[in-house]
């Protein structure tokens, strides 16, 4: 077990006091686990050149344009974890500039694995972005 110091104040008590928590270290230490990362997705993308920044996550492969699996370093106990992701690279906002929006492909998640897409919102279709990532949390 990990020790854990908060502050906080029990019912009844009119002061803050440092409390001493125990918290399983195996499970991230606060009770669920996370992964992120970020990467350049560009066309000719290698995971050892191309990662921005990463923890809990082993490696991200290029399935197809737009497209990027995701390996987490230790398995989820489910596939049911929470799963956010977010796309940046230059001002879309010209005369025929479509904005991207990254998502997970639905039904691609499993414990050790999930999928996401890169896509254009005007047409839907697939891109390669400077800047992707992912963040995930779960038991």
């Amino acid at each position: 077990m990990t020790k854990h110091v908060f502050v906080s104040k029990s019912e009844g008590e009119s002061n803050f006091s440092l409390k001493e928590v125990d918290i399983p270290a195996s499970v991230g230490g606060l009770g669920f686990k996370i992964a992120h990362a970020s990467w350049n997705g560009s066309s000719s993308f290698d995971w050892a050149n191309d990662e921005i920044a990463s923890l809990g996550v082993a490696n991200v492969t290029r399935e197809s344009k737009g497209v990027y699996r995701v390996t987490f370093s230790e398995n989820f106990s489910s596939s049911k974890y929470t799963a956010t992701t977010s796309v940046g690279s230059e001002n879309y906002g010209g005369v025929g500039a479509s904005p991207r929006t990254v998502s997970i492909l639905l039904g691609s998640q499993t414990v050790s694995t999930v999928d996401v897409v890169c896509e254009r919102t005007d047409d839907a279709v697939n891109e390669d972005n400077e800047y992707m990532s992912i963040f995930v949390i779960g038991s």
